[in-house]
């Protein structure tokens, strides 16, 4: 476990330090989005794409001394994920003029989510047989790729004024 301490700090730094500039972007625009429903839950969903990574990769340092801790972790979160993003594009129509790409990315952090749940579901052994990584290689992998997605949506819905 001590390989992936450095890694899993600097992805919950990381992630923490842009949760925070997102909510530093959300105050710049609360007049703006405050009023629309589905601009708040955008909103949450993209801070969860910060939020959860950062206390997977919090709880993954602990997971040196009980692996299960990170297990049960990445399982939580991620399922968290899922429902969130599942609940988000279930929300009715989309608006005209949403761009299919911001569909794409949140079918997209959906598969993400669960593949890291899977990770952590199934056997090393199974993983390691399989992809010759890890687990928590893998799952690093799917966190950093999950930390993107989130960046990317943030950068979408900051920069399109009413079409999402």
């Amino acid at each position: 476990m001590p390989q992936f301490d450095t890694f899993y700090q600097t992805v919950a730094q990381l992630c923490f330090t842009l949760l925070g500039l997102w909510w530093l972007v959300l105050q710049t625009k609360y007049a703006e989005w405050i009023g629309n429903p589905g601009r708040r839950r955008m909103a949450t969903n993209i801070s969860l794409y910060f939020l959860l990574p950062g206390s997977m990769s919090l709880l993954a340092l602990l997971a040196s001394q009980a692996s299960a801790l990170w297990h049960v972790a990445f399982v939580v979160a991620s399922a968290i994920g899922v429902v969130e993003t599942a609940f988000l594009l279930r929300g009715g129509a989309p608006p005209q003029g949403r761009p299919r790409i911001v569909l794409a990315l949140r079918w997209t952090g959906i598969i993400f989510y669960a593949l890291v749940l899977l990770v952590a579901v199934l056997p090393a052994s199974t993983i390691l047989t399989t992809l010759h990584l890890a687990p928590l290689t893998l799952a690093g992998i799917l966190l950093t790729l999950l930390i993107v997605l989130g960046v990317s949506l943030a950068w979408r819905f900051f920069i399109e004024p009413q079409a999402i």
